[in-house]
């Protein structure tokens, strides 16, 4: 990248900043977190798109800045679908997507889960008291149990169910649950979001993505899934319910994002 594209993306994303801030404090916090970074552990915000809008909490790092980047500007996860009313949200983070699903589809009840304790913490500061968010301190797993989580030294990035040498720094205990267990009280989900670091083999293995799964969105990670099946084995078998398209970001770790929507 030249000094050009460096300079003409900073512009993009300080216009963009400055687009969802709602109030002319909220554009001043979001423009000082770009250029400014505090020492406060957390900073506060108000965002506003799609003609609503909402106060987040998030720890005060650049990691967190640069998710409401993809999720609210680049919009990762944006899909041409509306009215949706159930969305499952696996892999919740801190809540930075759960906001943008409630502000693009406000009918939506939005089920999100996370096992990080630490992002856990965030979620229930931002939406104990939203009835249309329901919070699940469990991580998709291949079995109903227990399993380590692997965490960085940084707790609110990536977590894995799935030990690489990048995030040894931390290991605990977190509940897991299968995803057809997750599924079993629900009869029908409109959106199915994952960002779950290796652990999507474990939906894309279970009964209910293909009976219950209406539409999905996620990043996979080719290099943190297990060898006993591919992708491309993954792919085959999901074509067969679902129209899929992908964009992959790197051929050598085989990460990106797939997005699938049921034929018929």
């Amino acid at each position: 990248m030249n000094i050009f594209e460096k300079i003409y993306n900073k512009i993009a994303f300080t216009l963009g900043l400055l687009l969802i801030g709602k109030r002319i404090k909220d554009k001043i916090t979001l423009i000082k977190w770009l250029y400014f970074p505090a020492t406060d552990q957390e900073i506060s915000f108000e965002i506003k798109v799609f003609d609503n809008s909402i106060i987040l909490v998030l720890p005060n790092t650049r990691d967190q800045l640069m998710t409401v980047k993809s999720v609210f500007l680049d919009e990762d996860w944006y899909t041409k679908s509306d009215n949706l009313k159930v969305i499952f949200d696996l892999g919740g983070y801190t809540g930075i997507s759960v906001a943008y699903f409630l502000l693009k589809y406000p009918k939506a009840t939005v089920y999100v889960f996370e096992p990080n304790p630490y992002n856990v913490a965030y979620l229930i500061k931002n939406y104990s008291n939203n009835p249309k968010v329901i919070i699940s301190d469990v991580a998709v797993g291949s079995t109903d149990g227990e399993m380590e989580l692997y965490t960085t030294n940084d707790r609110s990035l990536s977590s894995s169910l799935s030990s690489n040498h990048s995030n040894l720094a931390q290991v605990q205990m977190v509940k897991t649950k299968m995803f057809d267990t997750i599924c079993r009280e629900i009869e029908n989900i409109d959106l199915l979001k994952f960002n779950i670091e290796g652990a999507e083999e474990n939906i894309f293995e279970s009964k209910a993505i293909y009976t219950k799964v209406d539409m999905f969105i996620g990043e996979v990670h080719g290099d943190l899934i297990s060898k006993k099946y591919s992708l491309g084995e993954f792919k085959k078998n999901l074509s067969q319910v679902f129209f899929i398209a992908e964009q992959i970001f790197t051929q050598k770790s085989q990460r990106g994002i797939w997005f699938g929507k049921r034929l018929n």
